[in-house]
């Protein structure tokens, strides 16, 4: 991970060894070819649905495999140039549940990956009110 992207939680599914990741990071903005638009340069909330597996001979390696197609991701503000100390708040905010728009932006992206892959959230607390 670079230091320009944060992992915040990661949260545990119904589906076994299935989690989601929720990151925040720092987005250069420009032309997005895949999507065929202009992103916003700034700080985006993204989440991923991931699924984590034991190597064979080695219990202490964990492989992550990662679903790109069923992620979320939402733009939480606009920035000039990147900052750690900003993307530490962000992540702060995020935790803590404090700012109601970022809480917002988190329950919706939970909700719409959830929806995609058909999963549940193992804890009835993490599932987000909002969809």
């Amino acid at each position: 991970m670079s230091k320009q992207r944060t992992k915040v939680e990661s949260l545990e599914t119904t589906v076994d060894n299935h989690f989601l990741e929720i990151d925040v990071y720092y987005n250069l903005g420009g032309m997005n070819f895949f999507q065929g638009q202009t992103e916003p340069r700034g700080f985006w909330l993204s989440v991923s649905p991931v699924r984590k597996s034991r190597v064979e001979g080695n219990p202490n390696l964990t492989m992550t495999h990662t679903i790109p197609t069923d992620g979320a991701r939402a733009f939480i503000e606009e920035a000039k140039r990147f900052s750690q100390k900003r993307l530490d708040q962000l992540v702060t905010l995020l935790k803590d549940g404090s700012d109601a728009r970022i809480k917002d932006f988190r329950e919706r992206a939970i909700a719409r990956v959830l929806a995609k892959t058909g999963w549940a959230l193992k804890s009835p607390e993490q599932t987000p009110s909002a969809v």
